[in-house]
Order: C-alpha cells, then sequence, then structure tokens
C-alpha cells in the first residue's frame, strides 16, 4: 500500500499554514486600498455632482465635512440641492485645507475655495481630492502606493 506517513502529513499542512498566514497578511492591505478607494471616489463623484448641480440650477451648492481627524465623518451638500453622506469605516478624514471645512461651486461652475481633502486608511495609504479655483475636481495620490492614482 502507498500513502503518506504522518510526518509528511504534517510537512505538509506546516507549510500550507505558512503560506495561508502570509496571503491573508497581504490581502487586508489590498481591502484597506479598496476601502480608501471607494470612500474617496464617493467624496470626488458627490463634488462633482455638488459642481453639476450648481451650473444646472444657477445657484451655489455648498459641500461642509465634518469630522476631521476621526474615522467617524461625514459631509453635507446645501444649496440648489442636499444631500447627507456618512464617511466609509475605517478610512479617516485625515483634514482639508478649505476654510471651514467646505467648498461652494458657483452658479459658472468655479470655486469659491480652493482646498484639498485628505483621506487615510488603516494602512496609512492616503488619497487627496483636490478642488481648483475653475471648480476641477481630482484624485491624487499622496504616497505613490496606488496604483490607479497620478501623483499628487
Amino acid at each position: 500500500m502507498r500513502g503518506l506517513t504522518l510526518l509528511e502529513l504534517l510537512v505538509t499542512l506546516s507549510i500550507m499554514a505558512i503560506l495561508l498566514t502570509l496571503g491573508v497578511t497581504s490581502f487586508s492591505g489590498f481591502f484597506d486600498k479598496r476601502r480608501l478607494a471607494q470612500a474617496t471616489e464617493q467624496v470626488y463623484s458627490d463634488l462633482q455632482w455638488a459642481r453639476m448641480s450648481a451650473m444646472q440650477f444657477n445657484n451655489s451648492v455648498t459641500v461642509s465635512l465634518s469630522g476631521e481627524g476621526s474615522a467617524n465623518w461625514g459631509y453635507v451638500i446645501s444649496g440648489a440641492v442636499s444631500k447627507s453622506v456618512t464617511g466609509i469605516a475605517e478610512i479617516t478624514f485625515a483634514n482639508s485645507s478649505f476654510s471651514s471645512d467646505a467648498v461652494t461651486f458657483q452658479a459658472a461652475g468655479g470655486a469659491a475655495n480652493t482646498g484639498t481633502i485628505r483621506l487615510v486608511s488603516a494602512g496609512n495609504d492616503e488619497l487627496r481630492i483636490v478642488v481648483s479655483g475653475r471648480g476641477r475636481v481630482r484624485i491624487c495620490d499622496a504616497n505613490n502606493s496606488m496604483t490607479d492614482y497620478e501623483a499628487c
């Protein structure tokens, strides 16, 4: 009869356990980055929507952020349209460079104030959302750790 000895089986199981541990560790970093990308793209999309609504309704729209420095963050869109959003857990709203943590889009499409929103994952990856005076909204990668975004 042919088969495996107990020693061969234990060695095989040990090697599999080590490989599985390494794989799970690398997946946690992957999920961290995905949550950060999801949160950043949600804010980006809502900023774009606020800008387009300001132009569509010929009235200013303000996006006010709250919860700076914590994982309990969110924002409120008010003006010609309204919406309230709670941030994604495990992502920290590090800070923004907007005065009063708010950006206002004018009816012509430009922004009344310029600035940057910084979002950070548990693994310290950082994405930024930059709003220019012309109202252009873009995402950039502060750490060059995520290949889907240009460097800041």
